[in-house]
């Protein structure tokens, strides 16, 4: 007799803030449209700055990975040392990505930290993997794809899916 498969259970949480205020508050409401208004003109102010560090980043980002593959390769450094170091300097750049307009940069580097957070498999293919994911970084800035990326994001989306 088959085994019925266990199906994940998605639990929604609360959402207490709702239950405080009414449910029926339209919660943007409450904001002043001139605090929104200068909110949004702050962000716009430090956007390319954003982005221009983000750039810088991503530069540095690869110095240090080809700077570590080979110790990698040879065994003189761990995947670990390495993926922490990548993570350290990843972390930067998907806080920024999405507030400057790049949220397919978000999605690249939400999945290499993930890949990062992992145990390594062979060193090889951590290296490729590590490798496409800064390759696609720097696409994204270097071609400066905002948004999602329309087809080219989603094949840059789909070539990290097949490693």
């Amino acid at each position: 007799m088959a085994e019925e498969e266990k199906k994940a259970k998605i639990l929604e949480p609360e959402n207490r803030i709702k239950k405080k205020i009414g449910e029926h508050v339209d919660v943007f409401a409450l904001i002043p449209a001139e605090v929104v208004e200068r909110a949004e003109k702050e962000v716009e102010k430090v956007k390319d700055s954003f982005s221009n560090d983000n750039k810088k980043d991503i530069q540095n980002l690869r110095k240090i990975f080809d700077e570590m593959k080979n110790d990698m390769l040879e065994g003189r450094t761990s995947f670990d040392f390495v993926s922490a170091k990548i993570a350290e300097s990843v972390l930067d750049v998907k806080s920024r990505a999405g507030m400057c307009g790049y949220p397919l940069a978000t999605e690249v580097a939400t999945s290499l930290l993930k890949f990062c957070n992992k145990k390594g498999g062979t060193k090889e293919r951590d290296i490729k993997i590590i490798d496409t994911h800064i390759s696609a970084l720097e696409t994204i800035y270097r071609d400066g794809i905002t948004g999602d990326g329309g087809h080219v994001g989603r094949s840059i989306i789909s070539e990290l899916k097949k490693i």
